[in-house]
């Protein structure tokens, strides 16, 4: 049907604070999608993911015309400057 959908899974339990939520639900954290454009996902530190929102980022450079790739360079060229 061209439906598109993304999703990220986490393992974040063995070091979880009481009360945190962690990147995996947080749009554009560990996932993010638009239909017709395309989707990313991502793993790695849930707080870097969560301050710089990767995966939204990627997905917007997608929809101004960057491929995959280019868009995730530059999604992840702002984390690597940190």
């Amino acid at each position: 049907d061209g439906i598109m959908s993304v999703g990220t899974t986490t393992n974040g339990l063995t070091y979880k604070i009481h009360g945190r939520v962690g990147d995996s639900p947080i749009p554009g954290g560990g996932s993010y999608v638009i239909q017709g454009i395309g989707g990313c996902g991502a793993t790695g530190n849930g707080d870097i993911m969560v301050r710089f929102l990767p995966t939204y980022k990627a997905v917007q450079h997608m929809a101004n015309g960057s491929s995959p790739y280019e868009a995730i360079q530059l999604a992840m060229g702002e984390i690597r400057e940190v």
